[in-house]
């Protein structure tokens, strides 16, 4: 489950053996903090693409065909 967290090999051995509670702890609250900025960018996109289905979506730029 860790690993499908995002944590990496040398993380899990930081939070299983070597660390004290205090670097453990900041460790998982620096993974909550990046779990919950990854949560918002996904809900962005989210709402971005159901504006795309209603055409709804405001595109910042425009594709252009290279002729």
């Amino acid at each position: 489950m860790l690993l499908a967290l995002g944590f990496t090999i040398q993380e899990l051995i930081l939070l299983v053996n070597e660390s004290s509670p205090i670097e453990k702890k900041a460790l998982v609250t620096g993974k909550i903090e990046y779990i919950q900025k990854l949560e918002a960018k996904l809900e962005a996109s989210k709402i971005f693409l159901r504006d795309v289905l209603e055409g709804k979506a405001n595109f910042q730029t425009r594709c252009r065909s290279k002729h």
